[in-house]
């Protein structure tokens, strides 16, 4: 459910929507913020240190990441970029370690008018990587 979270596993994740939309990712510091544009990973743009897209999958490794990396906020839009997503299927989201094992899984809320939403953040408490359904 939104605002859940729990501790996350050694090594790489793949957090996966399947669906018709796009799915970004954002990697940000301490204060919240992108340190440049090459934190921000998308269609255009797949690969960043520690993050990968392909496909409607996104890849995280948070040993990777570039020095003061603190959180990987997921987010996913209409693949055509204007259908809100109460006209599309329902969203579901899934989180796999690195043997492809299901570690968790997400079911936003419904939805209605939006066309961009936060899934899902991958973030730094002390010296462990937990996860939060957003």
């Amino acid at each position: 459910m939104p605002g859940a979270n729990g501790p996350l596993p050694a090594g790489p994740v793949s957090v996966r929507l399947a669906g018709p939309f796009d799915v970004c990712a954002l990697v940000t510091g301490a204060n919240g913020k992108v340190a440049a544009d090459s934190d921000f990973v998308f269609y255009n743009q797949p690969r960043a240190p520690g993050v990968a897209l392909s496909g409607g999958a996104v890849t995280v490794d948070p040993g990777r990441l570039r020095l003061g990396a603190e959180r990987v906020v997921i987010a996913a839009s209409p693949e055509d970029g204007t259908t809100p997503f109460g006209r599309l299927p329902a969203l579901a989201v899934t989180i796999h370690n690195d043997h492809d094992d299901l570690i968790a899984r997400f079911a936003p809320p419904p939805l209605s008018r939006e066309t961009v939403v936060t899934l899902v953040e991958i973030y730094r408490r002390g010296p462990a990587w937990k996860i939060r359904a957003v």
